[in-house]
């Protein structure tokens, strides 16, 4: 705005310059308007950042969300890596429950009191002998038999409990509990 003289050609109606002059009126209303632009810029500067705030936690949500799940399914791996590694160690020392394991694959058996060979690895067999089994069940050392597993001859054929797939079914379900 320019502080020029003006000069008019009739008196202004319904306007007056206060005591201060044309040019202290002139100072209020750049004021004025400086303070309302400055409110203007102020309002449209919290808009933008509480929008860009509002952005940073949505992003911030879905990062933490991507990585509590990530999370779950990792330690579920390493407590599965974990779970195998202990079973693996205890059997490779022979502290599996060998007798244990054979009562609870005959039961799954269905062969009742019915004959059967039980075939077991030679350091397996060997910790079973002495042990009373039912009077049709014969304990068998067989080389192709892996320490903790069990393969049952029934009339009715073959039932087979194997260490390694055991731990893989386990896996199975535990990675898909983990999914839900």
């Amino acid at each position: 705005m320019s502080l020029e003289r003006v000069k008019l050609h009739r008196e202004p109606e319904g306007a007056a310059i206060g005591a201060d002059g044309i040019e202290e009126a002139t100072r209020r209303l750049l004021n004025r308007r400086a303070q309302t632009a400055f409110a203007a810029g102020r309002e449209a500067a919290l808009g933008e950042a509480a929008a860009r705030l509002d952005e940073a936690t949505a992003r911030l949500c879905a990062a933490n969300l991507a990585v509590n799940e990530t999370l779950a399914s990792d330690s579920v791996e390493l407590a599965l890596a974990i779970a195998a590694e202990l079973v693996r160690a205890e059997v490779g020392h022979q502290r599996h429950a060998i007798e244990a394991i054979v009562r609870d694959a005959l039961a799954a058996s269905g062969v009742g009191r019915g004959a059967c060979t039980v075939h077991l690895a030679p350091e397996d067999a060997q910790r079973l002998a002495g042990v009373p089994f039912r009077s049709g069940t014969r304990i068998e050392s067989d080389p192709d038999v892996r320490a903790a597993c069990v393969q049952i001859e029934t009339p009715q054929g073959l039932l087979v409990r194997d260490i390694e797939s055991a731990l893989a079914s386990i896996t199975a379900r535990l990675r898909e509990e983990a999914r839900r």
